[in-house]
């Protein structure tokens, strides 16, 4: 019901069914919601994002590199530099991809103290790039202190998890579950989460 000439709200719109498509495992319809999205608005940095999501679930690295390439030269955000950077790293550019992330880093340090941060992609360097489980730790605590949403806690159950925490990690991942989230990244997270919690309890049996 949308204005045919509201172009960017259509846009907006088409690019949040694209990501409760790909939330739902159903990629071919994510790729259409997100494809219509730029047809509508070309170069919105929403659905750009949104695609880039499909073609590293379709292991089309080099696509998502370009869009993800894209995607910060129209909004320069440190967020944005993150998942360039992630981006990088899957399509093994390494050199560019710790040059990413240290810009990246840099950049978020300066915003990390403010209400629009990007701490949850700071939290996710730390613990699984950077090798620095106990400031991911430190920044999941703080971050709970000005926000209960269920990726800030999945952020800290991660966290939990790099320190080796696993028995804390998976209360805190259990009540991420309990909301009935189907987001694929928190899934992967409760799954490695209960891998290490089997390993560490078989360990103990043996003792």
């Amino acid at each position: 019901s949308t204005p045919y000439q509201e172009s960017e709200d259509r846009a907006w719109l088409l690019t949040q069914m694209s990501h409760l498509s790909f939330v739902g495992g159903d990629l071919p319809q994510a790729e259409r919601f997100a494809t219509g999205a730029l047809g509508i608005f070309p170069r919105y940095h929403y659905a750009l994002a949104a695609l880039a999501q499909v073609r590293t679930s379709q292991n089309r690295y080099r696509e998502a590199v370009d869009l993800q390439q894209q995607r910060y030269k129209v909004a320069p955000h440190a967020e944005n530099l993150f998942s360039l950077a992630e981006a990088l790293k899957r399509a093994g550019r390494d050199q560019e991809a710790s040059q990413a992330f240290a810009e990246f880093e840099r950049q978020s340090l300066k915003e990390s103290n403010i209400g629009d941060n990007s701490n949850h992609e700071l939290m996710a360097y730390y613990a699984d790039y950077a090798n620095q489980p106990a400031k991911a730790l430190a920044l999941a605590k703080q971050e709970l202190k000005r926000r209960q949403d269920i990726v800030t806690r999945d952020c800290y159950a991660w966290a939990l998890q790099a320190s080796g925490d696993y028995a804390q990690a998976s209360a805190e991942i259990q009540k991420v579950l309990a909301l009935g989230t189907e987001d694929p990244k928190i899934r992967e997270h409760a799954k490695v989460i209960a891998e290490h919690m089997h390993r560490a309890q078989l360990e103990t049996s043996r003792k």
